[in-house]
């Protein structure tokens, strides 16, 4: 619950970076500033001299760096879902990472969803259909002819869920840490990852949102030590339970961000969209009863 407010903020911080940034350059601001807060996180948790004889098995590097790379090209969907022609319903059909997570544990870990995480993530499901079709404002039918918006939304959701999954089974690998220790040498690590293999490429081929990126750092620090430190309780939340109830907890984010659409920024809300909102609410109560 901690992350998805977490998440929320940052999200409203970054709300505009996104026109100045790009689509690369914004999706790069989560790596390259939260990568400083994650060194501090590690240091305080993991310690020095137990963070330099870190010595693995490879398997939790293969994972790492799988988990990695899908984490970036989910951060990159997002934005272009962000550009979509119906970008709401793109960004609603996201957050169905809880159903798709659901279903790499299923195949991976072997996970059966119990009778309260069934009901939750299905009611979380048609909350979301509820609030996509309410910001689409063309009817079901005009909700279901944005192909394009769909693919995107669906696509970010399967990145989110499967990568929650591989960052898991990375972390599966570390029996001999402690919870707190897992959660953040993967998320340290993978920050590493991510920071230099982006940072090369927007180098190579994006040269102007590097910059824009870099230039940013008044208002992206910000942006970045949040992203560190709701990064660091996911993974601690992946490895007290099921990453499809993590995920599914973490659809409170679309209400939080529906309280600071009304009383932050003071929009208008559809009453669907509302409805959508209760019924999430609804979900997770289920799921924490």
């Amino acid at each position: 619950m901690a992350a998805a407010l977490g998440q929320t903020i940052r999200s409203v911080i970054q709300r505009q970076s996104r026109r100045q940034l790009g689509i690369y350059g914004s999706a790069f601001v989560r790596f390259i500033f939260g990568l400083p807060f994650s060194v501090i996180i590690l240091l305080v948790v993991v310690g020095g001299s137990k963070a330099l004889a870190f010595d693995p098995a490879k398997e939790f590097f293969a994972w790492l760096f799988l988990a990695s790379m899908v984490q970036i090209i989910f951060t990159i969907v997002l934005g272009y879902a962000f550009q979509s022609g119906n970008f709401a319903t793109a960004i609603a059909l996201s957050k169905t990472d809880a159903l798709q997570a659901a279903l790499f544990e299923m195949l991976l870990l072997s996970l059966i969803p119990d009778a309260r995480l069934a009901v939750a993530i299905s009611v979380g499901c048609v909350a979301i259909l509820l609030i996509a079709n309410a910001r689409s404002n063309t009817g079901l039918a005009g909700f279901l002819a944005h192909k394009k918006s769909l693919a995107l939304g669906l696509l970010a959701g399967l990145c989110l869920g499967s990568c929650s999954v591989f960052f898991r089974l990375a972390m599966d690998c570390l029996g001999e840490y402690d919870l707190l220790e897992r959660a953040i040498l993967t998320s340290c690590l993978a920050t590493v990852i991510q920071a230099l293999l982006m940072g090369g490429c927007l180098m190579l081929w994006r040269p102007a949102e590097l910059l824009a990126c870099l230039q940013s750092w008044r208002q992206s620090s910000l942006a970045g030590a949040i992203a560190a430190g709701t990064t660091f309780m996911w993974f601690v939340a992946f490895s007290m339970m099921s990453v499809a109830s993590v995920r599914m907890l973490g659809q409170i984010e679309i209400v939080l961000s529906l309280l600071f659409s009304i009383y932050v920024f003071k929009e208008k809300v559809p009453l669907l969209e509302i409805a959508g909102g209760v019924l999430i609410t609804f979900s997770v109560i289920v799921l924490l009863s």
